[in-house]
């Protein structure tokens, strides 16, 4: 970066500037759309993930961008967009060299303008669909593995009836106790408005052999709603074909996106409650301001983090490899810095996160602040070890019986 006046909280910049160019610089895909398809306002990474400038992409619809080898029945999206407020699917676009992109979208109703429009978050899956694909007969070995504390789990036959679950998922259920939901449907815990729902993700996971992303309401004995999350999986467990699904409590995070969604100032709502933690710094590298969910992460008041050098927060074993990506962003050989960080936590303990590092700048190129996106990735760094430790066991396990 090009050195300039430092940015500070009460900075002559306009609010409304500084978040369009959070909006700009997010990691993530972003598209505003009218309920005709129509392209209302895209964000750099949307363009660069289809490729177009952004002329182009508003001269297009979404119909025109989409596959048409994946069909998608918009009218169905746009009834549950209108019913329910949001609705996570997956399609995908044709870029401009004929490449095809497997997209994850999850899209919201907003008001924009004084009208409904919608709001939607598009991420580039192709690696997943990919490591899907070509690690499936591994999975066969590993997919029965049980996901790190505070995730559910739960085995159904192939008619929903539960087979076996966790405590975490009993939790999630109302109960107490395995016996109390064993040989149940799990249609039994179902909001009643999501009951349809629930019954056609059952099918629809026996059909395909797998669900992702799915997102459904429980409801407790004594009435109160809990959200989760399930990814699921069709498995043979004692020759007979079960699904294993892993369920996550999405309360908070439903919290954080009713926030967000509400607000009348929904640039500054994405940064302050987003789930995805933020970090302000000036051009010295000195925290301006951070969002909730990086206090979350990382154990600290915002206000015990403004005005700290950013590399405070770094592991010690780190802090040579930020001070030379910082370098080069300062001297402008890079422009946007992805890493995985070790940060400290207030308590002494590891975060492992995965940072994305840019310069935010007006549109005359002038310096506003240097801004971190950080994602934990803390359980995955646990699941990627344990998954290590149970490849080493399994290949000790075959080169045993071959020499034995």
């Amino acid at each position: 970066m090009n050195k300039q006046d430092s940015i500070t909280p009460d900075s002559s910049i306009s609010e409304s500037d500084l978040f369009h160019a959070i909006f700009n610089r997010a990691a993530d895909a972003i598209m505003v759309n009218d309920f005709e398809g129509r392209f209302i306002a895209v964000n750099n990474r949307f363009c660069e993930m289809i490729g177009y400038s952004r002329e182009e992409v508003m001269k297009k619809t979404g119909d025109e961008l989409r596959d048409t080898e994946f069909p998608l029945d918009l009218s169905i999206i746009r009834k549950k967009l209108i019913e329910q407020g949001e609705v996570i699917f997956e399609s995908a676009y044709r870029n401009r060299t004929g490449i095809v992109v497997p997209i994850e979208v999850h899209s919201r109703v907003i008001e924009y303008g004084g009208k409904n429009a919608i709001l939607a978050i598009v991420r580039d899956i192709k690696d997943r669909k990919k490591a899907e694909h070509e690690n499936w007969e591994q999975e066969k070995l590993y997919r029965t593995l049980i996901e790190t504390t505070g995730t559910g789990f739960v085995i159904i036959d192939l008619k929903g009836t539960v087979v076996n679950a966790n405590a975490e998922y009993i939790r999630l259920t109302g109960h107490t106790t395995l016996a109390e939901i064993q040989g149940r449907s799990v249609l039994d815990w179902t909001a009643p408005h999501e009951q349809d729902k629930n019954r056609k993700a059952v099918e629809f996971c026996v059909a395909d052999g797998f669900l992702r992303n799915f997102e459904i309401d429980y409801i407790t004995p004594g009435g109160e709603i809990i959200p989760v999350e399930l990814n699921a999986s069709v498995v043979e467990i004692g020759g007979a074909n079960m699904i294993l699904t892993l369920c996550r409590d999405i309360s908070h995070r439903r919290k954080i996106e009713r926030k967000i969604y509400e607000s009348e100032e929904q640039f500054r709502k994405v940064f302050e409650d987003g789930p995805q933690g933020m970090i302000l710094a000036d051009i010295r590298h000195h925290i301006v301001t951070v969002n909730n969910a990086f206090c979350r992460m990382i154990g600290y008041a915002a206000e015990e983090l403004i005005g700290r050098s950013y590399s405070e927060l770094i592991h010690p074993d780190q802090i040579r490899e930020v001070i030379a990506n910082t370098a080069l962003r300062d001297e402008g050989k890079i422009r946007i810095n992805k890493s995985e960080t070790r940060y400290l936590k207030k308590n002494g303990e590891i975060l492992w996160a995965s940072v994305t590092v840019s310069c935010i700048t007006d549109a005359e190129g002038g310096f506003l602040s240097n801004l971190a996106m950080v994602e934990d990735i803390s359980e995955r760094k646990k699941a990627e070890l344990a998954l290590r430790a149970s490849e080493t066991l399994f290949r000790r396990i075959i080169e045993g019986n071959a020499t034995g």
